[in-house]
């Protein structure tokens, strides 16, 4: 769409690490609008939120068990309280495994906070804005989405490979197109720290130096994407450290502008408020992204949801493809206009939030859960854009 003579802007307030601490997040957002007398329309999540509704959604984060606190979440979760701003985001590697796994599309976790799944993308008021959860592990990376219930600390092996980012999703962001406004992940694109102060960044975490020197610190794949699709800004978090970049696209003088933030922490850098100028106007809700619904629709029966060794979209940076896949490199025609038909102009996302446990649960479910279909949310998108659940293989569990 063309603008109007004067740029529209949305401002949001991107924090890094929530670690269970919306309160403390939403206090700080409420006190820089008054003192900088600014509305703040959107708030950005990237990662850790810990969103336990109960002990059993505790019992399935990764992590050691005297580090686990229920933190603030459940309240909202419950309707005790209400987010103040709509709140979009993205998972992280400490998060309740046992509820993020209903939504793999993503959802609302809560009444006002959207959660963008394993991949996702949405619009707001004429942002574009794509987000990609978890971290990169090499031995996973080509792995299908074996995981599922029960997430134990008896099964601490399918906890961490949950939140292991797989290569279906890389490929399926890929296959997006046109201009995007923000881009949410939790660990960082590989060679962001070139594009800063990189000596800083290493005084003040001379750890990662060994990794930063060999180009190993983050995520390659994050790089890939952040090069192909130049977002305005990208928000990470994961590192615990403040870093900000700018990443040139040099074949057509575009840059990427790249901030990381700390954790939420008295005294750490965790909060930043940004002006963005929109890509195109729209209304300030939230919407559903055409592209990805149609990008959904066409891969998701190519999704594993096994173990084993899966296909290898890139190997040394060259696309080897089986043929059902050659023929989905693009968006097709067809499947866009399926979707501009289905949701006829209606992109608004539903808000359908439903309670799918109580928050004094302490049981542990132990039985196997075989598909995706335990969240209503999730039922309602796949019955919407005609795909079917896909069995997971419980055989497959290496524990």
């Amino acid at each position: 769409q063309v603008f109007t003579d004067e740029v529209s802007k949305v401002t949001i307030a991107v924090e890094g690490c929530c670690h269970g601490e919306l309160d403390a997040i939403y206090n700080t957002v409420k006190e820089i609008e008054e003192k900088h007398d600014k509305n703040i329309d959107l708030v950005l999540l990237c990662g850790d939120v810990q969103a336990a509704r109960n002990q059993a959604d505790m019992a399935s984060m990764a992590m050691p068990p005297t580090y686990r606190t229920l933190g603030d979440f459940h309240q909202y979760y419950n309707g005790e309280k209400k987010a103040p701003y709509l709140t979009i985001i993205i998972g992280g590697n400490h998060e309740a495994a046992l509820y993020f796994w209903e939504m793999p599309f993503g959802g609302w976790i809560a009444p006002n906070i959207y959660y963008l799944g394993f991949a996702g993308v949405v619009n707001y008021g004429g942002l574009r804005i794509m987000g990609l959860s978890g971290i990169f592990k090499h031995y996973n990376y080509f792995k299908g989405h074996w995981e599922a219930p029960p997430f134990t600390d008896n099964h601490l092996v399918k906890k961490k490979s949950y939140y292991h980012i797989k290569e279906y999703q890389i490929w399926r962001m890929s296959l997006l197109t046109g201009n995007f406004d923000v881009a949410l992940s939790h660990d960082w694109p590989t060679g962001v720290y070139n594009h800063g102060d990189k000596q800083t960044l290493l005084r003040m975490k001379p750890y990662f130096r060994q990794e930063v020197y060999s180009n190993r610190l983050g995520n390659p794949h994050g790089k890939y994407l952040l090069d192909k699709l130049q977002p305005k800004y990208w928000f990470s978090a994961h590192l615990h450290v403040k870093f900000a970049a700018v990443c040139p696209h040099t074949h057509n003088n575009k840059e990427t502008k790249f901030l990381a933030l700390d954790k939420c922490l008295p005294g750490k850098h965790f909060l930043q408020v940004v002006d963005v100028d929109c890509s195109s106007e729209g209304e300030k809700k939230l919407t559903y992204d055409p592209e990805w619904l149609a990008i959904t629709k066409m891969t998701w029966r190519l999704v594993a949801c096994y173990y084993k060794m899966t296909w290898r979209f890139w190997p040394s940076n060259h696309w080897q493809l089986t043929d059902e896949m050659k023929a989905i490199l693009t968006v097709d025609d067809e499947t866009l206009s399926w979707v501009k038909k289905e949701f006829n102009g209606n992109y608004e996302i539903p808000l359908n939030f439903e309670k799918t446990a109580s928050l004094d649960s302490e049981e542990v479910k132990l039985t196997p859960i075989t598909d995706f279909t335990q969240n209503p949310q999730t039922m309602a998108l796949m019955k919407r854009l005609g795909i079917f659940p896909t069995p997971i293989e419980p055989e497959a569990n290496p524990e």
